[in-house]
Formats: structure tokens, C-alpha cells, sequence
């Protein structure tokens, strides 16, 4: 979850996907990722083997294969 800040996230096709505050990313256990940012960004991580409270929603965005 992104508390400030803004960067981008990446799945595996490595496509940049911009991700702001208040916006969160969920990826499956080993799902190659990456992230970055030009000016700065603070973010929350969760790991774990249920994380139910991410599943879906509004604040969540997972970048599509390209």
C-alpha cells in the first residue's frame, strides 16, 4: 500500500504501471516484480500466506501481462 508518494510498479511483461497514494499492489507467491519511483514514495508491504484483505477492491491495481 502506498502511504506517500508516488513510482510505478512492474510485473512480469516489465511494463511500468503508475501507482500513487492510497493505491495498493497484490503479487502471487514468487510472480516476478519490480517497483521504482523518480521523486520519492513511502509504502506499507504485507507478506504472507492469507492476505484476504487485498484480494480485490477499488485500491487495488495488478498490472496485466503485456
Amino acid at each position: 500500500m502506498v502511504v506517500s508518494g508516488e513510482g510505478w510498479v512492474a510485473g512480469p511483461s516489465g511494463e511500468h504501471v503508475p501507482i500513487t497514494a492510497g493505491l495498493g499492489v497484490r503479487w502471487e507467491s514468487g510472480e516476478v516484480h519490480a517497483s521504482g519511483t523518480a521523486t520519492g514514495l513511502t509504502v506499507l508491504a504485507l507478506e504472507g500466506a492469507s492476505l484476504e484483505l487485498l484480494e480485490s477492491g477499488p485500491h487495488v491495481r495488478r498490472p496485466q501481462p503485456g
